[in-house]
């Protein structure tokens, strides 16, 4: 026989795990969904190669702007390759691989070597990151910059800030972007970790996405005409390109 006092403690457990329990299957059935579906995006992706791959990848693209290194050696771009300069930089500063590969082999004109050139593997995308200096026939140049692949070991997005605490996206004591609360682009695109779109961002099919999240906007409005886009910030006075290397001045 089943005591009064022990039911009631037992129905009072069921009330409040039973809704924890269905939030938790229903989570989790989500992210499975949401991984399996085109708007899946980069977190989805699991490291299918060694981490040296990645890292030299992440090397092998600055080599491409150094002045000493022929301009055939190139890493795996996807089709679709986008580069996000987050200011004072230029925000959209490159959108395909043929557009990557002309613009960066041009700036071997410039004498560019570097100081440091610091990449690491990391499990979750973005699986390359960098700490890198710029040697600018003597001017540094300090920037943090994050590599985001496909399945097939292609980077797909690379993402830019100037090497400075108040530029970083991240804590100052984080230095590898590790947190949850890294104010990164690239994990939140749409698509980006789909297994249909492993070319990369699709303009016009991105511009169609639905979207409240102010950053994606403004990658959709410049992705729609990438060259304008790049010449109206160099020309205008939304970001400082200028100062890009230099350190912040203190108020």
């Amino acid at each position: 026989m089943i005591k009064p006092i022990s039911f009631l403690k037992n129905y009072w457990r069921l009330l409040v795990f039973a809704p924890l329990l269905t939030l938790c299957y229903t989570t989790a059935l989500a992210d499975n969904l949401d991984c399996a579906s085109e708007q899946a995006k980069s977190g989805c992706i699991k490291a299918s190669l060694s981490p040296e791959y990645y890292i030299e990848q992440s090397v092998l693209y600055f080599r491409t702007m150094e002045t000493r290194v022929a301009p055939w050696v190139q890493p795996n771009y996807a089709e679709n390759v986008v580069r996000w300069e987050w200011p004072p930089w230029l925000w959209l500063t490159g959108y395909g691989r043929w557009n990557l590969i002309w613009t960066d082999t041009l700036l071997k004109l410039f004498p560019t070597s570097y100081e440091t050139l610091d990449c690491r593997y990391f499990e979750t995308q973005p699986f390359g990151r960098c700490h890198v200096v710029f040697d600018y026939s003597g001017h540094r140049c300090p920037i943090y910059e994050e590599f985001t692949f496909n399945l097939k070991g292609e980077i797909t997005f690379i993402e830019a800030w100037s090497d400075y605490p108040e530029l970083l996206p991240m804590d100052k004591n984080d230095t590898w972007a590790e947190a949850d609360n890294v104010k990164r682009l690239s994990t939140k695109i749409p698509g980006l970790g789909s297994s249909k779109h492993q070319d990369g961002l699709n303009a016009k099919q991105f511009a169609n996405i639905e979207t409240a999240d102010a950053d994606i906007k403004n990658l959709q409005v410049r992705l729609k005409s990438p060259y304008t886009s790049f010449f109206n910030a160099l020309w205008s006075d939304e970001t400082d390109v200028s100062n890009g290397c230099n350190e912040p001045e203190k108020n």
